[in-house]
């Protein structure tokens, strides 16, 4: 759990606190199925393709979608993970 300051671009601030699910990143994220047979490439796909199922029905079931923000990393201060 992540307690911050947050700056919005027009100087209003707010205290939050939040997961991190995922921090921006000059890189692209991915998994590299590069060294996979074509068969093993599609499993994993279909795999992938029912995780990502499973987990839209988890943020919905919990009405999780209606929590998830972005803010900038320029935002951010006074980090305090606790």
């Amino acid at each position: 759990m992540l307690k911050f300051t947050y700056t919005k671009s027009n100087g209003d601030k707010s205290e939050r606190m939040g997961l991190i699910v995922h921090q921006n990143s000059p890189l692209d994220l991915m998994l590299d199925l590069s060294e996979l047979s074509e068969d093993e490439r599609n499993k994993v796909e279909n795999d992938w393709n029912e995780y990502k199922l499973m987990h839209e029905a988890l943020l919905e079931r919990f009405t999780f979608s209606k929590y998830m923000k972005t803010f900038k990393p320029s935002g951010i201060s006074d980090r305090v993970v606790v």
